[in-house]
């Protein structure tokens, strides 16, 4: 539901891996910039082998940018339309001067009257359909790669979000592939005690435990997984345990890019990877009681 803050989280269909590559990763977080980044604000995330993580408000008072027939009618070729057809704009509103409140960022062309509000539930669905066919496209697997419906907790405090973050980071260690969340490439932990630019929450994620300094403390503490897992209510059965002996150095490429001592042009945080052009399809089946409308 708009407004709301969401821990998402699935995995591979029968514990299969998801990602195995680097730019495996770097594909899924630039699906998630196209799809998820206009419905919703990112505050944490980690991508594993077999399963993700992700922490995110729900955006309220969005629209779609550009209605079906402004796309028809100005976009200069197909991969132009599909990039931007996901775009959304912030229905801000101010009172004109006959007091009516009026949207002050909708396009004012002759169909915006069509524009419509996005189907979160709905976003997700295109994330994971692309991903799917992108994996089918590289490696020629067949048959559905996620589990179905993906699962989400509701929060509803600020305490909840805060031990969402610490968990949310800290699962590279409990799954052994790192001592500390610095080590692992590919959650947001690095990108919330960096300075470059972020699509990621970062200030606020770092309000959240006072200053960096504290951020950075809690999150040298040793955790109890378990604990966390229980008071958040995720049941063993929810995400798998990765098998060990076959890790592969948890992708440790990637680390120069996340520490910002690699030169590159985008943005890994949730995340600004333009190079990249993803194929979606509309064909995921989620059930309604799951469904983030």
């Amino acid at each position: 539901m708009q407004g709301n803050y969401y821990h998402i989280f699935n995995r591979g269909n029968n514990s299969s891996n998801l990602f195995s590559k680097p730019e495996e990763y770097e594909h899924f977080l630039h699906l998630y910039d196209k799809y998820i980044l206009p419905i919703a604000d990112t505050f944490a995330w980690a991508l594993m082998r077999n399963h993700f993580h992700l922490l995110v408000h729900i955006k309220s008072n969005v629209v779609y940018k550009y209605s079906v027939e402004t796309l028809n009618r100005i976009s200069p070729n197909k991969i132009w339309y599909e990039e931007h057809k996901w775009e959304t704009t912030d229905l801000s509103t101010s009172a004109g001067p006959d007091n009516v409140t009026k949207p002050i960022n909708a396009d004012r062309s002759r169909d915006a009257v069509r524009f419509k509000q996005p189907v979160p539930h709905k976003h997700f669905a295109h994330l994971f359909n692309a991903y799917s066919r992108y994996l089918q496209i590289r490696t020629g697997r067949t048959g559905n790669l996620f589990e179905r419906p993906f699962k989400r907790k509701l929060i509803d405090n600020e305490e909840y979000l805060k031990t969402a973050v610490l968990y949310i980071h800290n699962n590279p260690v409990h799954h052994g592939f790192c001592s500390h969340p610095l080590e692992y490439p590919w959650t947001s932990y690095l990108t919330s005690i960096s300075n470059k630019p972020t699509k990621l929450k970062r200030d606020e994620v770092i309000k959240l435990f006072s200053n960096k300094e504290n951020f950075e403390h809690q999150h040298n503490q040793k955790i109890d997984i378990g604990q966390i897992e229980k008071w958040l209510e995720i049941t063993p059965s929810d995400l798998h345990d990765l098998d060990l002996s076959e890790q592969v150095d948890a992708d440790r490429s990637g680390d120069a890019v996340r520490s910002g001592e690699a030169a590159v042009d985008f943005d890994l945080s949730a995340c600004e990877a333009s190079r990249w052009i993803g194929t979606g399809s509309d064909n995921v089946k989620m059930k309604e009681d799951d469904e983030l409308n």
